[in-house]
């Protein structure tokens, strides 16, 4: 794959690698399974996102009680945890709209991953691509959910506007920058962006819900552990996908269609929605530096804690962001 001949000289050759990377095809896959979902599912489908949510919160608490321990080791990052876990409850029983709370969850993961995955030490070189990306980002997910609450506020006038401003904005520096970025880093910089404006036409047709985006979260965040679980060797993998394989079961039992049916399933859900979306700024570093100096004073990667904290015999990764 020959891209150079469109700026001569400009762009770092492709050499042998594939011209998309693992993280940026799992995105891309994720998307095109919601796509699916969108076309095909049935009035339960609404049941089976809450369902796999539930499961993800379960794993993610588990899988991040080393971060847990660490905020709490101190009152510098006791306190904002706790301060932040309290707003999210307070949202929640004002009724905030979630959709605009998750958003903003959204993008600072697909910003600031993309920043770890793709621009490994280069936060100073990218910061201006950075910050269009996630200009960018925040348009596609509020246009695609225009319809939301709290989103249809400001009119789908007002929105398809901010995006075609912010897509302009990202492709200029991102054509600004195609001297500095190899043809595979050009790729994923913009992939799933594109590919993202494909779910905007598409909701044109039928809208889009909040969950159909909670289901790319999930399924992402399902699959993209996977990698550095398989580097500590041993029963890691095994024991993730068995996890997974037993909580989904268990959060069937107590939904609507299950044995055990609450009638509070679904206020439980945006309940703990909340809570694990607000305790991630906590404990996820994928998002603003800013962000992380008042959670995270001490991390500019995820907690490191001693091998020795006790994990129940299941051996973690160094980190499962949520």
């Amino acid at each position: 794959m020959r891209l150079n001949g469109w700026f001569p000289g400009r762009i770092k050759p492709l050499s042998h690698q594939s011209p998309i990377s693992l993280y940026s095809s799992l995105r891309i896959g994720s998307l095109a399974a919601v796509f699916v979902a969108w076309k095909f599912s049935g009035p339960n489908f609404w049941q089976f996102v809450m369902i796999v949510t539930f499961a993800h919160y379960a794993l993610a608490f588990l899988y991040s009680r080393r971060q847990f321990v660490a905020a709490l080791s101190s009152l510098r990052t006791a306190l904002p945890l706790a301060l932040v876990t309290l707003a999210g409850y307070g949202m929640y029983v004002t009724k905030f709209p979630v959709a605009v709370f998750f958003g903003v969850h959204h993008i600072f993961n697909e910003t600031y991953l993309l920043q770890r995955e793709v621009y490994r030490d280069r936060a100073a070189e990218t910061r201006t691509l950075r910050m269009a990306g996630m200009f960018f980002n925040a348009a596609l997910y509020a246009t695609i959910l225009r319809h939301e609450p709290g989103l249809n506020y400001f009119g789908s006038s007002a929105l398809f506007g901010a995006l075609l401003v912010s897509s302009a904005l990202f492709f200029y520096v991102l054509f600004k920058m195609r001297k500095r970025l190899s043809v595979r880093e050009l790729i994923d910089s913009c992939i799933f962006e594109i590919a993202s404006s494909l779910i905007v036409v598409f909701s044109l047709f039928r809208p889009f819900t909040f969950l159909h985006l909670v289901l790319y979260h999930i399924l992402f965040w399902s699959v993209y552990p996977l990698s550095k679980l398989s580097k500590q060797g041993g029963a890691a993998v095994p024991v993730y996908v068995a996890l997974h394989a037993t909580a989904v079961p268990i959060a069937w039992l107590f939904a609507p269609a299950g044995p055990l049916a609450s009638g509070e399933y679904y206020s439980q859900f945006y309940l703990w929605s909340f809570i694990h979306i607000a305790a991630s700024f906590s404990l996820s570093t994928a998002q603003p530096g800013w962000v992380n100096w008042i959670f995270q004073p001490r991390a500019k990667k995820p907690f490191n804690l001693p091998a020795s904290l006790p994990t129940g015999g299941v051996r973690l990764p160094e980190a499962v962001e949520v």
